[in-house]
């Protein structure tokens, strides 16, 4: 069984917004739920207080794993099936 994956990104990013929108539409990963961190403060603040600032990258959460920045984007990307 696949490990849950949270993706969490800034919504007024607008790289952030496109990828997050591209991920819901396209990636066909099941297992996935996108976040706006700007529409999720609790969220946020808990990510912010475990040192992971959402204004210095997206965060995917893995199980108990956390991935952030570059590291976020290259875990999910590797997760994509025959990415068009």
């Amino acid at each position: 069984m696949k490990k849950e994956l949270t993706f969490i990104y800034d919504g007024q990013c607008p790289f952030c917004n496109h990828f997050a929108e591209l991920l819901e539409l396209k990636s066909k990963i099941k297992n996935i739920s996108v976040i706006d961190a700007r529409k999720n403060y609790n969220l946020t603040k808990s990510l912010l207080k475990k040192g992971y600032d959402i204004d210095k990258g997206a965060i995917l959460l893995k199980g108990n794993d956390i991935f952030h920045g570059s590291e976020a984007i290259n875990t999910i990307c590797n997760q994509i099936n025959n990415p068009s």
